[in-house]
């Protein structure tokens, strides 16, 4: 801000000031920390200024988001923090705190800014002093900008270039319970006590609710955390604990002080304050790794602690790079959203790292596995080496998702999770990034604290680790993995961009011989991350086969691609004469200036080729007639000679080029009849994704019941393989297809399944035990869901007092998911009432859960659009945000595929549109898309699979319907 602007603010300020009646100051009292003072805050408001500068400088120039209005300037650089903080947990929920900021200025300024939000400060204990030492600076006025979360000091004399200086100042703020800044959550303990916690998710941006601070990514420093806490309880934070020490004047109170941290960006900053239990081991270098969680749970970190030191060993020496911190601590706390990476002290959500074979799946422990792994692989990937940016998050999320299959594989290679990340990831993102209503770069411009909360999503996610899995076949493990060494090693405690990592690459695989000199992974993936979508790449063999004309084209759902987009493909192929499915590094490139080219040396027309060996690269794959159907020959009498993930890959690529259009879908339907034949778990569970969605666009129609029987066919003998009994000897992708064939064959209608399923649940009835011994875990959730469905109010009931019975978190969220499986319309706006009731036995955090559950079930569907449009205040009070309702909307509308329907939700988001927030207005925008989409498919695909169905004897004949 230069000076003149500066004396108009100041002058507008001051008017303002003058105008008012009263400024009350409240009388100085003795503040916790030693020559400090509170005092209320200054309420202004200020509501427009200069538009000032944007990130800190790039280095290497490479081009940033958009400069904004809610971005700090450059003028000072952050060194360290002394943050001071006393929750008061059980009593009024206030947090006292204090903040020492030794900063530089990096430009001569008479004014500064932090961020801040919901913090009350007491501004007469302002304090701003050289760290050399000499006279305080005296300010003028401070300010809080509520809207731009901003706290403006605004001085009497200018900070000099290329000197540091020491900000302090007391403030208060408060444990919320909406999960962000530094909150409280709570769980009932044996006693049935609700027992409080108080825990931190400062991603993205709630560091400033805790205490004002630079709070962006690139403005690191380290951390020199104090917490104050009751005897009874302990406190952690990133650092070990140095020394603990009486809170002056306040009996039964310590202070706990941390070790100061590496220079790290404040979203990674955390601290918990629990009662909780610890079980502690170490890693294979000696370093302390504990888990923490409430005392009844304890025992269930036993898997977490035997896993995780051997992930967070294993990336040390997959990166070569060591982990830099002294120690790790996991917490799970019940109520958590997720899972947070916060350098050296990761908090979970209870089912994300908790284990306990009694109740939980094979499913829960491979998720317990991936999750913990993903949030290790960021104390590198985001911790380590921070995106400079938001809009540049996929370098922390992208190599997230991917390092979790690889983590997880090495704890347990039995797993094949790399062939798992496929069907998982590479085929989810594929889908999204098909819909022009969610496609978008992998890089956006973030520029409101809105934004942020738009971009964590599975573009970011999910296309961003199928592209680093891409990245890696592209120059071999061996040159990836050179590659991401030299950048992490090059950008420890720093900032990074995505060019930075593709220039890395680069050179490794130029070394090494593994990338033609003439290219660059920055020419390669800016096609990839820069623009929205990705191609499908059409193969026409020529009349003897023997060559090919090779295209691309962007995929879209709608088939309506502008011929504008192109991009840099790896192709990788291989044929029928001479089958080689482990060759997957680039054998021809088609760059972003080649709409096509023409590929020799094919086998003759009758053999077949396949393109995207393994499905490695981020694009879809069509063929001439005349290859799709040597392929489908192949399925039906051998389909083992083509590797499982190309299996898994023909047929979701023939599902969804049939869905835009491309195709037929009746071919579709042949492909799909192949699966009698497959015996491998992948191609069942790529194909079943789609059929799912299928099932839900033909519901209520005439096609809806055949379809099903087409269904059933094909599950019925997967079900009768395996039949109802949980086997100990079976492996893990037998175990996923069994409890894939029983939870199509019950939700179906299989009448065996139906009858085991009553069985087993009426055994736990009669003899009811919290740990349920009568049903193995991995078919719980279809049991319940089948009995209840099938039942009447007596299992209803009975499955709701289990959920009040039940400890584990695990096994509640599976009642409370099978208690929407009922089809009593009474019963099922009861559920909702109960979950939506203030201070109800369901927390408010799994009332989402339970709305979901109904929505997407035909016999609640229509019932909980219902609840939803007549409730629309109670869902309002109860969150104190539009975006939970937001959320219901898509919950429910997700399988809307008519008109009317469409008009329904038309409708809302009018009614509500001028009260939403910009993020609760894309959902509902996302939703009226998406609708329409539905009906198109529904439209387009009708008739030809009713005629498919129809001559395959799976439903009468025209004439006689």
């Amino acid at each position: 801000m230069d000076s003149k602007s500066d004396h108009l603010l100041i002058t507008l300020l001051w008017l303002v000031l003058i105008s008012l009646v009263a400024v009350v100051e409240g009388s100085p009292s003795t503040s916790l920390f030693p020559g400090s003072l509170k005092s209320p805050r200054n309420l202004l408001r200020l509501t427009s200024r200069e538009e000032r500068h944007g990130a800190p400088a790039n280095p290497k120039n490479i081009p940033t988001p958009e400069k904004d209005e809610y971005r700090l300037p450059t003028s000072l650089k952050p060194i360290s923090y002394e943050v001071w903080l006393q929750p008061f947990i059980h009593g009024n929920f206030s947090i006292v705190g204090h903040i020492n900021i030794v900063f530089e200025a990096i430009e001569a300024t008479s004014s500064f800014q932090l961020h801040i939000d919901n913090i009350t400060t007491f501004d007469t204990t302002v304090k701003i002093t050289l760290s050399e030492g000499g006279p305080d600076i005296s300010t003028k006025i401070t300010i809080v900008d509520y809207d731009h979360q901003f706290y403006y000091v605004l001085l009497k004399e200018e900070l000099e270039p290329g000197r540091t200086y020491n900000f302090s100042l007391d403030f208060e703020s408060y444990l919320d319970t909406d999960g962000t800044g530094f909150f409280r959550s709570s769980y009932i303990d044996e006693e049935g006590q609700e027992i409080p916690v108080a825990l931190t998710q400062f991603e993205a941006n709630g560091a400033r609710r805790a205490f004002p601070c630079f709070d962006e990514p690139s403005f690191k420093a380290t951390f020199e955390c104090h917490i104050a806490r009751e005897e009874s309880m302990s406190a952690l934070s990133n650092m070990p604990l140095v020394e603990t020490s009486p809170v002056e004047g306040q009996e039964g109170w310590l202070w706990d002080h941390f070790r100061t941290t590496p220079s790290m960006s404040t979203y990674l900053v955390a601290f918990v304050v629990s009662d909780f239990a610890s079980n502690v081991t170490e890693t294979a270098e000696g370093l302390p790794y504990t888990a923490w969680c409430r005392n009844q749970e304890i025992k269930h970190s036993n898997y977490a602690l035997d896993m995780g030191p051997k992930v967070l060993t294993f990336y040390a020496e997959y990166l070569r790079v060591p982990y830099l911190m002294p120690k790790m601590d996991i917490a799970a706390v019940v109520g958590f959203d997720g899972a947070m990476e916060n350098w050296g002290m990761i908090i979970y959500e209870e089912d994300f790292m908790l284990f306990d074979p009694e109740v939980q799946t094979e499913a829960d422990k491979q998720q317990v596995t991936k999750v913990i792994s993903h949030e290790t692989s960021h104390q590198w990937f985001g911790d380590l080496v921070t995106m400079g940016w938001w809009s540049h998050l996929w370098l922390n999320e992208g190599f997230a998702k991917y390092m979790e299959y690889l983590g997880a594989n090495h704890v347990h290679p039995e797993w094949n999770m790399l062939d798992q990340f496929v069907v998982d990831v590479v085929q989810y993102a594929l889908e999204v990034d098909s819909d022009e209503t969610y496609s978008h770069p992998v890089i956006q411009n973030v520029s409101s604290t809105e934004d942020i909360s738009t971009i964590i999503d599975d573009i970011t996610y999910k296309k961003g680790g199928s592209l680093n899995r891409m990245m890696n076949h592209i120059l071999t493990e061996q040159t990836f993995v050179e590659g991401i060494n030299s950048y992490l090693m090059e950008y420890q405690y720093n900032n990074a961009y995505q060019d930075y990592l593709f220039e890395h690459l680069t050179i490794a695989g130029h070394e090494d011989g593994n990338l033609p000199q003439d290219m660059t992974m920055k020419q390669v993936m800016d096609s990839w991350t820069l623009q929205a979508g990705y191609p499908v790449v059409t193969v026409n063999r020529s009349e003897d086969g023997t060559s090919a004309i090779v295209s691309q084209k962007r995929f879209l759902f709608s088939n309506e691609s502008t011929e504008e987009e192109t991009w840099w493909v790896p192709l990788t192929y291989t044929s029928q004469d001479n089958p080689d499915f482990h060759h997957t590094q680039t054998m021809i490139w088609m760059s972003d200036e080649e709409r096509e080219i023409t590929i020799g040396s094919l086998p003759q027309k009758d053999q077949w080729v396949v393109f995207n060996i393994q499905e490695t690269g981020f694009y879809r794959v069509n063929y001439d007639d005349n290859n799709w159907d040597l392929l489908l020959q192949q399925l039906q009498t051998d389909p083992e000679a083509i590797h499982h993930l190309n299996r898994a890959q023909i047929l979701d690529d023939y599902a969804h080029l049939s869905r835009a259009g491309y195709l037929s879908y009746s071919s579709a339907m042949d492909f799909f009849a192949y699966l009698r034949k497959e015996r491998e778990y992948l191609p069942w569970a790529s194909a079943l994704n789609h059929l799912d969605y299928m099932e839900l666009m033909l519901s209520e129609t005439v096609a809806s019941e055949p379809f099903k029987k087409f269904l059933l066919d094909l599950i019925v003998p997967l079900y009768e393989e395996f039949g109802f009994e949980v086997k100990d000897n079976m492996d893990q992708q037998e175990q996923f297809k069994q409890m894939l064939a029983i939870a199509w064959a019950c939700d179906l209608g299989h009448e065996d399944c139906i009858e085991n399923a009553g069985r087993l649940f009426n055994d736990w009835m009669e003899s009811p035990d919290e740990v349920n011994s009568f049903i193995s875990p991995n078919i719980r959730a279809t049991v319940y869901c089948s009995a209840i469905a099938e039942g009447t109010v007596n299992e209803w009931n009975f499955a709701w007092n289990q959920y009040l019975r039940s400890s584990s978190q695990s096994e509640k969220h599976r009642i409370l998911e099978a208690l929407g499986c009922s089809r009593d319309a009474e019963i099922l706006l009861k559920y909702l009432n109960l979950a939506f009731a203030e201070n109800s036995d369901i927390k408010k955090d799994d009332a989402l859960k339970v709305y979901t559950s109904v929505a997407k079930r035909p016999a609640g569907r229509e019932l909980a659009w219902q609840f939803l449009t007549n409730n629309i205040q109670r869902i309002i009070y109860l969150f104190e945000s539009w975006t939970p309702l937001a959320e219901m909307s898509v919950a429910v509308s997700d399988s809307f595929n008519s008109e009317e329907q469409k008009s329904q939700l038309i409708s809302l988001a009018k009614n509500i549109s001028e009260d939403l927030d910009e993020y609760a207005s894309l959902l509902i925008g996302l939703s009226k898309q998406k609708v329409a989409e539905n009906i198109a498919c529904r439209e387009n695909n009708y008739d030809v699979i009713l005629h498919w169905l129809q001559e395959h004897n799976y439903a009468p004949s025209l004439r006689n319907i």
